[in-house]
């Protein structure tokens, strides 16, 4: 029955119940637990304006019922009953007390009553039986389509989900969010708390927090997976109980096989579906310089590979001076990790003397820096053409989101990019994309093919494919 409680879409302030059972409860559950024999008086000492008791385990909407009947009526008492007799006309002339007399008017399932105003007769509040309950069967497949939903995110890093999280809330669903502070560190008593109030539990990143929701999930909730590509190099994802995950979700093809095939993610429960761009906002007018400006956003780790992008920049400007190259994003020197990597350092220190004596013979920026921020719809406004040169990737957003602002792409054929974007996007080697880059006719055709990858791509789909998995309970 707590739980039940806990799960109120109109949550409770405190909890009352019997003093023996209570001993533990208030710090598990971050709330006031009293003594069922003090209730109204505790309510009055925290401020609160009422207390509900239920009759049995509530159904989930019961409390907002009760408070939002005592508000339209202003009754200091209303009560709850099942009834199956609610076309009866006879109910509208009778009184409270002759209910019991009318078929199908069921026993009290739960009472709000007022500790700050006086009881009166009070109002009953007829509902209809709640609906049964669907079952499951190992032969069928049954969707059941549900309505405002507690939404739970657990992660270290939510950025690549943050726009969901506000597309949830504007849909009439509550979010909670479960920060982790690392991989595998977090405040576990606020996991238990939040949990408990949930219906449904978005893991973001397969790592330390996907194994501890997997293994205190309830059966009568949804846990989805959202795995990117540093979980594959990493003991957690094979932890995961995966019997208690109903979908393990990937953002390219080559991982989602990758961790099928070597941390026994069941096939059946796993699918792909892309990150998603935010086209609406970052489609915005190029500057005039835009052309001549190749974009590279992210340059950690070392497989982000500086160096061949500064290889690039540098043929480029062999053919036409014109051309440069802006970095966005955090420097390796930013990150505090990052000191305990001497060889990778001295790497980044060599790419940085090489830019310097770039920008020394052209007398001005040709390859600059801009500072990690927010405002990419702004940033993307001047840059022509986005880069990826990376030895590898799950996904490089960067490709997407420049396309969705009316930028080209290009990129190194990585492993599994040709499961993602358009051939006509990948090249094998520097010098194949620099010949690319500077291929009107080619240029042209890269634009055509990713105004229509992207439209897969585009936030609200991507939305839509989310919210079917996360808030659609499916059973196979």
């Amino acid at each position: 029955t707590v739980q039940a409680v806990l799960r109120q879409s109109a949550p409770p302030s405190a909890i009352a119940m019997p003093i023996a059972d209570a001993a533990d409860l208030a710090d598990r559950l971050q709330l006031p637990v009293v003594d069922t024999d003090r209730a109204d008086e505790a309510a009055r000492e925290l401020a609160l304006d009422a207390v509900i008791q239920f009759d049995g385990a509530p159904r989930r909407t019961l409390a907002e019922d009760l408070l939002i009947a005592s508000r339209f009526r202003g009754d200091a008492r209303v009560t709850a009953r099942e009834s199956t007799a609610l076309v009866d006309s006879r109910l509208l002339a009778i009184g409270t007390s002759d209910l019991d007399a009318i078929a199908g008017v069921g026993a009290r399932i739960g009472e709000l009553r007022s500790v700050i105003g006086d009881d009166g007769e009070g109002l009953e509040l007829l509902l209809p039986p709640a609906p049964p309950v669907l079952p499951l069967t190992s032969d069928t497949e049954q969707t059941l389509t549900l309505g405002p939903r507690t939404v739970l995110i657990a992660g270290h890093d939510l950025k690549f989900v943050q726009p969901y999280v506000e597309a949830l809330r504007a849909q009439g669903h509550e979010v909670l969010i479960d920060r982790w502070t690392a991989h595998n560190e977090h405040d576990e008593e606020l996991s238990r708390s939040l949990l408990r109030r949930a219906d449904v539990i978005w893991c973001e990143w397969g790592l330390g927090n996907a194994v501890w929701y997997s293994r205190h999930v309830s059966a009568d909730q949804t846990l989805v997976i959202r795995v990117h590509l540093q979980e594959l190099d990493l003991p957690y994802l094979r932890r995961v109980d995966a019997a208690k995950v109903d979908t393990f979700v990937f953002v390219g093809e080559l991982i989602r096989r990758a961790a099928v095939e070597s941390h026994s993610v069941p096939p059946e429960r796993s699918l792909v579906i892309p990150n998603f761009v935010l086209g609406d906002a970052l489609r915005r007018p190029k500057t005039e310089d835009a052309r001549w400006t190749l974009g590279l956003v992210g340059i950690v780790p070392q497989r982000k590979r500086l160096d061949l992008a500064v290889d690039l920049i540098e043929r480029l400007r062999a053919v036409d001076d014109r051309f440069r190259l802006r970095i966005k994003g955090h420097r390796p020197e930013e990150y505090h990790w990052m000191t305990d990597r001497p060889t990778e350092m001295a790497f980044y220190s060599e790419q940085y003397e090489r830019i310097e004596a770039i920008n020394e013979r052209s007398g001005r920026d040709v390859v600059a820096f801009d500072p990690h921020d927010g405002n990419m719809a702004d940033w993307y406004r001047g840059i022509g053409t986005v880069v990826s040169t990376s030895d590898f990737e799950s996904f490089h957003l960067t490709l997407a989101d420049g396309a969705a602002s009316g930028s080209d792409a290009v990129s190194l054929a990585w492993a599994g990019a040709d499961l993602i974007y358009p051939r006509s996007i990948l090249f094998a080697d520097i010098a194949s994309m620099t010949d690319g880059v500077l291929d009107e006719g080619a240029r042209a055709r890269r634009l055509d093919d990713l105004r229509e990858q992207v439209r897969s791509m585009d936030a609200p789909q991507v939305f839509d494919r989310f919210s079917k998995i996360l808030l659609e309970r499916v059973r196979a």
